[in-house]
């Protein structure tokens, strides 16, 4: 009998420490995830306050240079022409939408606003790649986030209707070398590409007006990403 006894109170003391052992590890499991939602937490605050509170980066003149970019490559109907390693027809037309209306907000823009409401109403006729459906559904993702970012105060106002060559920073090739040379912990570099401080051609667009059906062009000036067809006419 007390050998029975022994080793029932064995038993029961195994069964305690494991008891013990599983609410430790769960208990280690709830803190590490409490730890895990603060971060996010104070992610997504950082990327609340970047959107929401800092204009001067909008404002830069580099950044309007990136603006300028999304509104004058539409087309006068509100296409979102492809290029490069590109999703195909309207693509993009999402972020552009929520990059030109977060652009709106920030620096007052109406210009802007008439962009992403030109993309917005073409996409809602034609669709936004709605054979593709991936990329439509990051379309709508993008189109949700701008929903929540436009400023109605911003009156829309049509966009000068001139030709104009567009800007953007060089990107260079680098060799296997180069890309272990100048990143040795890294793994390599996505593509070999590497951009620059240079200022280089970007698009070429010649355009009569911003009527749906006015002529527009697009040129290919300085490549970037493969196809490398610099020169090619993107769009007509």
């Amino acid at each position: 009998m007390a050998a029975a006894d022994l080793a029932l109170s064995v038993i029961l003391a195994i069964l305690a420490a494991a008891g013990l052992c599983a609410f430790l590890l769960e208990r280690r499991k709830r803190v590490r995830l409490a730890a895990e939602r603060d971060r996010l937490l104070q992610e997504k605050d950082v990327v609340f306050n970047f959107v929401y509170d800092i204009g001067e980066v909008f404002a830069d003149a580099e950044s309007r240079k990136l603006f300028d970019r999304v509104l004058f490559e539409l087309t006068p109907d509100g296409v979102d022409v492809p290029y490069g390693a590109s999703g195909g027809y309207n693509g993009s037309a999402g972020a552009r939408i929520f990059v030109l209306e977060l652009a709106a907000r920030h620096t007052r823009d109406g210009r802007y606003r008439w962009g992403a409401h030109r993309l917005m109403n073409h996409g809602q006729a034609r669709g936004f790649s709605s054979t593709h459906h991936h990329l439509n559904a990051l379309n709508l993702e993008s189109i949700a986030l701008a929903s929540l970012v436009c400023d109605d105060t911003v009156e829309p106002v049509e966009p000068e209707p001139r030709s104009m060559l567009l800007e953007r920073k060089e990107i260079v090739r680098l060799s296997d070398a180069e890309a272990r040379r100048m990143f040795p912990e890294a793994g390599g570099v996505d593509c070999n590409m590497w951009m620059t401080q240079k200022t280089m051609p970007h698009k070429l667009v010649l355009r009569s007006g911003w009527r749906p059906g006015d002529l527009f062009m697009m040129i290919e000036c300085y490549v970037r990403h493969d196809p490398l067809n610099p020169t090619a006419v993107l769009a007509l």
